[in-house]
């Protein structure tokens, strides 16, 4: 393994470590953080090519966008979808407390922070 492929390899590492799919609200970075995770996991490649042919053809302007964007400061990246998954589930429980019919539901909207 080349120097720079360990870097990159490490620096997936570290962002899986920190991610989960469920951070993604919205079906295409869901498929391809899993498809990421799926490489990393299988100790391919993770690069545009690797990730075009797992998710096919479709994925080809999405994949070089979130590549170019991402590879340059992850951590950057990471921070911002962990938050807006952090506020998106604060405000499915704030909903949920809100239009609460009786406490029990109100405590099940707590429950889902």
């Amino acid at each position: 393994m080349t120097e720079e492929r360990a870097l990159r390899t490490t620096r997936v590492g570290e962002v899986v470590s920190k991610m989960h799919a469920e951070d993604f609200s919205v079906p295409e970075p869901r498929e391809m953080y899993g498809a990421i995770v799926a490489l990393f996991l299988s100790d391919a490649p993770v690069e545009p090519l690797s990730l075009k042919a797992k998710l096919g053809e479709g994925y080809s302007e999405a994949v070089a966008c979130a590549l170019t964007y991402a590879i340059h400061d992850p951590d950057y990246y990471v921070d911002i979808i962990r938050e807006l998954s952090k506020l998106r589930r604060m405000q499915v429980a704030g909903m949920t407390i809100a239009s609460a019919p009786d406490l029990k539901t109100a405590t099940d909207g707590l429950d889902k922070l």
